[in-house]
């Protein structure tokens, strides 16, 4: 997108493995500098990307505590140990993938490893996005509200911001703006060095990531979340 004459290019990009969701919306990813894109042009869909089989979800706030050791899950069960995500990285089920604990920031600009992150919880749902990217904002109350209905269940569910809303790499400043603009409570943060942007196999955005304990990934998928998030994420869920 040429900034401000065109409008985006949307494409679609699959890769299944398991159950297509009902729907999903990209916006393609632009080189730095790009693309300016303000919350009021809302529009365009595409197929979506669907890696992985069903999943569930909860999250608060943007802090959190470490990891490294052992962890009990919201729901108090024994996680066992913590221990750092493992190769092959990437986010293909099917290629029994990892996804590598990176290096995030908290909208107070405390730095957490993902590993800390995703110690915390049976499973993680990782929504990485941008302030310019339409269906990620359209997807935010999706997570927030799948949030509030699996509290207690051992399922986190976090949001990662790359851009701003004029493709500049995301501060906390934009962090605290785009909390308080969606009244959130899960976890948000922000990848201004774009770390998690090596992992797109798809040049769109949202990409939807639900990773187990030790990191491997459960289910992908490129665009908004399907409908029954909650459904999804309570079928990743590990037995009891």
């Amino acid at each position: 997108m040429q900034r401000p004459s065109k409008m985006p290019s949307f494409r679609s990009s699959e890769r299944r493995v398991g159950p297509i969701p009902a729907r999903a919306r990209l916006v393609r990813l632009v080189p730095l500098g790009l693309l300016a894109l303000s919350t009021s042009v809302l529009g365009a869909c595409g197929e979506s990307s669907d890696s992985g089989g069903a999943a569930a979800a909860s999250g608060a706030g943007g802090a959190g505590s470490g990891g490294g050791t052992g962890s009990g899950g919201a729901g108090g069960q024994d996680l066992g140990p913590c221990v750092p995500s493992a190769e092959p990285f990437g986010t293909d089920v099917t290629k029994g993938e990892s996804f590598p604990d990176v290096k995030l920031t908290a909208c107070d600009g405390t730095s957490r490893q993902f590993e800390a992150i995703r110690c915390e919880n049976a499973i993680t749902l990782l929504s990485i996005g941008a302030g310019w990217c339409a269906p990620c904002q359209e997807e935010t109350p999706q997570l927030e509200a799948a949030a509030a209905a699996l509290v207690g269940k051992s399922v986190g569910i976090i949001q990662v911001l790359f851009e701003d809303g004029q493709s500049n790499p995301a501060t906390t400043l934009f962090c605290d703006t785009w909390v308080s603009e969606f009244g959130l409570t899960i976890p948000v943060y922000v990848d201004p060095p774009g770390n998690t942007l090596a992992y797109f196999e798809a040049a769109a955005a949202p990409l939807n990531v639900v990773v187990d304990h030790e990191g491997k990934v459960l289910w992908s998928a490129v665009g908004v979340v399907p409908d029954d998030l909650v459904g999804l994420l309570l079928g990743l869920l590990p037995p009891p």
